[in-house]
């Protein structure tokens, strides 16, 4: 068996010729995935490092991928990296090249940026330059950045067939994001053709099994595969570690589902998911808490009117925490997730937990506001 990629040619086509096709028709596309998965990071080590393997899905004469993925990119970072990726391919005549290096010279964002669109109009239209945002999410906060990537897919985009096209790779959280104004100059680009990257499948994950194998020298009994697979649904750092425990402490792990080393993996995906996403998502992990909807609700205790996404989460928080004095703070890592600092709102708070009190009005539940402190709920029998 070759090893020497992450997963063998046939299960890696149903993936990515998707993806590639899209490139080919001069479409941009999302590629949206879990943290950790590993599905994004092969993906990229295809396009850096493996041009023979990338042959299998497109014609490198036609294509070239020019891969960023520097967190808060700010703009004259961009234009210099985009350059410096142009100079060092063959794409360029000497005097394309001369004069890009010389534009690169001048402490002038707006002469370099010039400077690369002229590089760039020089380049054949037989040719498509695939921009990769590798996660995008973590990338995307300059204002200044954004507006320039904008400036590149307008000049360039060609409908139906674009010169450059966008690759952003990113989790849930750019889907929440692109929809607000600081990427709205990309929203269109990010909304062309959006693609939820596939967890690995079964037959992926015996492959990934025999590979582990294969590196470190050490068997992986077939009980143990077999739950650490049910119990990742797929997630391949998830499944590393859970093929590191023996058979009891996984059987005892699917019954508890707390393990301190796993329950930060588990944790940084569902905090990756917004309660929408929640709702609705396409990924199915068992050790990730059970997905909301918004229904009528009967807990251990008496039933309560049909709540939405949202107030179902604050109202089973509530309900995880019942001796507790709920704080702020705690309400809005709730509604808002990570973004809690970036998007906390009194009046937000305020609202959520008003409409939940409405709701919860002539059930035995009912909220209580303590002052400078927070909420606590109450059962009445």
């Amino acid at each position: 068996m070759d090893y020497t990629y992450p997963l063998p040619p046939k299960y890696l086509h149903p993936r990515y010729d998707r993806v590639f096709g899209a490139f080919k028709k001069g479409l941009s596309s999302t590629l949206i995935g879990l943290p950790q998965s590993s599905r994004s990071s092969y993906f990229k080590f295809i396009l850096e490092y493996d041009p023979e393997f990338l042959s299998e899905f497109i014609d490198n004469n036609k294509f070239t991928f020019l891969v960023l993925e520097d967190e808060n990119l700010s703009p004259r970072r961009l234009i210099n990296t985009l350059s410096i990726k142009l100079l060092q391919s063959s794409l360029l005549s000497p005097g394309a090249k001369t004069e890009l290096e010389n534009r690169l010279r001048t402490s002038d964002d707006l002469l370099s940026l010039l400077g690369l669109e002229a590089a760039l109009t020089s380049i054949s239209r037989d040719h498509h330059l695939v921009i990769v945002l590798y996660q995008a999410e973590k990338m995307l906060t300059n204002p200044e950045s954004i507006r320039t990537l904008q400036r590149l897919w307008g000049i360039f985009r060609h409908p139906p067939q674009s010169f450059i096209v966008f690759c952003f790779i990113g989790s849930p959280v750019l889907l929440e994001k692109k929809n607000q104004p600081l990427l709205s100059p990309l929203k269109l680009a990010i909304e062309e053709n959006i693609i939820d990257f596939p967890l690995f499948d079964q037959a992926e994950l015996d492959y990934t099994r025999s590979r582990l194998e294969f590196f470190s020298g050490q068997k992986i009994s077939a009980p143990v595969h077999s739950l650490a697979s049910t119990l990742s649904g797929g997630h391949y750092v998830l499944y590393k570690l859970l093929i590191s425990l023996t058979l009891s402490e996984l059987q005892l792990l699917s019954q508890t589902k707390n393990h301190p080393q796993i329950d930060s993996i588990v944790q940084m995906i569902w905090d990756s998911l917004t309660y929408l996403d929640k709702q609705n998502s396409p990924f199915s992990i068992p050790l990730l808490p059970p997905p909301v909807h918004s229904r009528e609700t009967t807990l251990a205790g008496p039933s309560v009117p049909q709540l939405t996404a949202q107030q179902k989460l604050i109202f089973d928080y509530f309900q995880a925490h019942p001796h507790q004095v709920v704080s702020r703070d705690e309400i809005a890592g709730v509604i808002w997730g990570k973004l809690a600092a970036e998007k906390y709102s009194d009046w937000a708070i305020d609202r959520s937990i008003s409409n939940l009190k409405k709701k919860l009005s002539g059930t035995p539940y009912q909220i209580l506001t303590l002052r400078n402190r927070g909420y606590k709920i109450s059962v009445h029998a």
